[in-house]
């Protein structure tokens, strides 16, 4: 569930959580439905009901130009300090961790078969490095995943199949050894293309990624500013039913449903505010809970938790 700010009580969290969310133009193509079935598994199709419908979505190769500017020159998001003055923080983005998912139906000919899906064990290390595919059973309710069962059964209530684990990776290299995110997945997708050939609609719900958000410098600049130098983790979910949609310019935009934090102080970033500051918790326990639901251990993650919030 990805939580909502409400305007009026803007913070420099706020601003910089609103500053660093991908929006993207989105596309049309027919809708298509994820459903369980006894007799066939986890079966995408589209609905006879649909088949006239359209849905939106967008090509990760967009997702991913969005960031080439932010990798080269960093994403401002305005920050305001003791006595209202204003300073604009620049970050860079950098790939922390990424899991794409696809349907089963798509596990041996991708993309015409240009796509090759790999084997890959469910019994192999998930905390590091890049891998290939696996089916994984995943919890219903956290993935929002509406469940056909014509043989009522209780075990299948909680979980089921979603699909064939395409990719992953996860950064252990410290910042300073790391490319930019945009560098980083031009590397990645030679090996693996379907980083930049799939959409959003190609994805199962259970495809996710984290960026790393590392402070660099601030406009203009000030003495004593570590208070200022705090760093983030989003989390966003890549596939098509988690985002939100614009009305007016049927764009799409990919809030965050999770967040960790370092060396971030509370009386700077934060409202005095205690609905703002649940909210804020909210998204911490989204990176959480999902992290554990995956049973994933993630290296940045758990580096930026070793530093806590400062008062």
């Amino acid at each position: 569930m990805e939580v909502k700010f409400e305007q009026e009580m803007k913070s420099n969290l706020d601003c910089f959580l609103d500053c660093t969310t991908p929006r993207l133009s989105s596309q049309h193509l027919p809708e298509t439905t994820g459903v369980w079935d006894v007799d066939v598994g986890f079966d995408w199709r589209i609905s006879d009901e649909k088949k006239m419908g359209k849905s939106r979505c967008f090509n990760l190769v967009e997702l991913w130009n969005l960031y080439d500017e932010w990798s080269a020159y960093g994403v401002g998001s305005p920050i305001t300090i003791s006595g209202g003055k204003t300073v604009v923080q620049y970050y860079t983005p950098y790939l922390s961790a990424i899991q794409i998912y696809t349907p089963t139906r798509n596990s041996s000919s991708l993309r015409d078969g240009e796509l090759e899906v790999k084997s890959w064990s469910a019994s192999e290390s998930m905390s590091s490095g890049s891998s290939s595919s696996s089916e994984k059973i995943w919890d219903v309710e956290d993935l929002g995943i509406h469940v056909i069962d014509h043989d009522h059964s209780p075990e299948r209530d909680q979980s089921l199949h979603v699909g064939d684990l395409y990719f992953q990776h996860f950064e252990v290299d410290g910042p300073f050894g790391r490319p930019p995110l945009k560098d980083k997945i031009d590397a990645l997708s030679v090996e693996y293309p379907g980083l930049k050939c799939f959409n959003s609609n190609d994805l199962s719900p259970a495809s996710w990624m984290a960026i790393a958000w590392y402070p660099i410098y601030h406009i203009p600049n000030r003495r004593n500013s570590k208070q200022l130098y705090a760093s983030f983790l989003t989390y966003h979910k890549l596939a098509s039913p988690f985002h939100q949609e614009n009305t007016v310019d049927h764009s799409i935009s990919i809030p965050p449903f999770g967040l960790a934090t370092y060396r971030m102080q509370s009386k700077i970033w934060l409202n005095p505010d205690v609905e703002h500051r649940n909210k804020m918790y909210q998204l911490m326990d989204g990176a959480d809970s999902w992290l554990k639901h995956l049973s994933i251990q993630h290296h940045d993650y758990n580096f930026f938790i070793s530093r806590p919030m400062s008062i």
